[in-house]
């Protein structure tokens, strides 16, 4: 075995330029299989942390079915596609065993003044003293909305980091001062810590009893968040909160629910499904390269049969059989296939390793990735190098020596 590699890497070096072109094809392909599907796993892996960051204990409700066919919505009321502020105050009032707090998610845009500077457009939500805690945010300084903030329709506010830094600068405590909410002054009571990551994004908190009466009177209810007592009793939860809600809205067992329940699970079992097919598409787009190449292997390996045929007929002559001639050419192409694996797969890894760090991603090879590519690029070398072999060993010594 090591003989014949040994010869094969000899054979090779005297076509320097031929090996190269050779190896070209199979090592864009081996690079573009390993770099993909590492960038495709880190990707994943980097927004399974991003949404399991919300909490794993986190529900959401939202008005309508979204499973229902776009084309059967005959006996769709317009009540289907929000809740009405009665039913939110039924199920929220409703006792719950597996739900540890639910709150209804209110927002809007408006424009926030501080002196000489305003914010265009800026998102506000409405805040009940649970928000929080559903939400799982965590405030930098000051304190969250209350109970009574509500029942008063108290002007206050809290801001996100980013907010606040935009308007009052970098690490100053802005608690006590006042801002303006489309032309209405507003008392700064808190600041929300900065979250993480590109699903985090500006938005600032005022009561949700002040948002309804003086910013925006219309806002409908389009979906209500809840909190779980634990992430094991998710799954309860959400058939709890099925169940309450079919009450509150009066659906029989006749009728389908008019709202839809999702986890976070669900995001990243949806997520991961996208991501698997997008990764596979554009492994396959690699793999494209990779039968490109082998059938460049093949090409190149009659080529060179053609061209050593008297060294065949002189092998023969002198005692080789047909599964030695046969061998030495299978093993040329088996080698010029995983040095092209190897040289593809070292690429691979280093660029995964660059866009890793500029893209701040996880640098954590697949397994898969560095086994797949040697087992890939050896059986390139046996499918296309066993015609050309087979050619080679069946040649006839005398005509071999005869071919000029």
């Amino acid at each position: 075995m090591f003989k014949l590699i040994n010869n094969s890497l000899k054979n090779l070096k005297h076509n320097k330029g031929r090996t190269t072109l050779t190896l070209l094809g199979i090592v864009i392909g081996i690079f573009s299989v390993v770099t993909l599907l590492n960038l495709g796993k880190a990707a994943q892996r980097y927004i399974e942390d991003e949404i399991s960051s919300f909490g794993s204990d986190l529900l959401n409700i939202v008005a309508g079915n979204n499973t229902r066919s776009p084309f059967n919505q005959s006996n769709r009321s317009l009540s289907d596609n929000y809740f009405s502020q009665t039913e939110v105050e039924s199920f929220l009032n409703l006792s719950k065993k597996y739900i540890a707090a639910a709150v209804e998610e209110i927002s809007t845009t408006a424009n926030i003044q501080y002196k000489e500077k305003t914010l265009n457009s800026q998102a506000i939500r409405g805040a009940t003293k649970d928000y929080f805690f559903v939400r799982g945010y965590t405030l930098k300084y000051g304190r969250e909305i209350n109970l009574e903030d509500n029942q008063n329709f108290k002007r206050v506010i809290i801001l996100d980091e980013d907010t606040s830094n935009d308007i009052f600068g970098d690490d100053i405590n802005p608690i006590g001062n006042n801002l303006r909410i489309n032309g209405t002054t507003y008392r700064v009571i808190g600041v929300k810590a900065k979250s993480d990551g590109f699903l985090s994004f500006s938005e600032s908190f005022i009561p949700l009893s002040t948002l309804r009466k003086f910013v925006d009177q219309d806002q409908d209810t389009l979906s209500i968040s809840m909190k779980a007592i634990d992430s094991e009793n998710v799954d309860n939860a959400k058939l709890e909160a099925e169940t309450l809600l079919r009450k509150v809205r009066r659906l029989d067992d006749t009728k389908e629910s008019n709202f839809t329940i999702n986890t976070s699970q669900d995001a990243l079992e949806t997520f991961n499904n996208v991501t698997n097919l997008l990764t596979i598409f554009l492994a396959a787009i690699g793999g494209i390269s990779l039968l490109v190449g082998g059938i460049g292997i093949m090409n190149v390996m009659l080529i060179t049969v053609k061209e050593r045929t008297k060294e065949i007929g002189l092998r023969k002559a002198i005692g080789a059989n047909a599964r030695d001639i046969f061998l030495q050419f299978l093993a040329e192409s088996i080698t010029v296939t995983l040095l092209g694996g190897l040289i593809g797969l070292g690429l691979g890894i280093a660029v995964f390793y660059i866009v890793s760090k500029v893209a701040s991603l996880s640098f954590e090879l697949d397994p898969i990735s560095v086994i797949l590519p040697i087992i890939v690029s050896s059986l390139i070398g046996i499918i296309f190098g066993i015609y050309p072999s087979v050619k080679a060993s069946k040649m006839s010594p005398i005509e071999a020596l005869r071919y000029e």
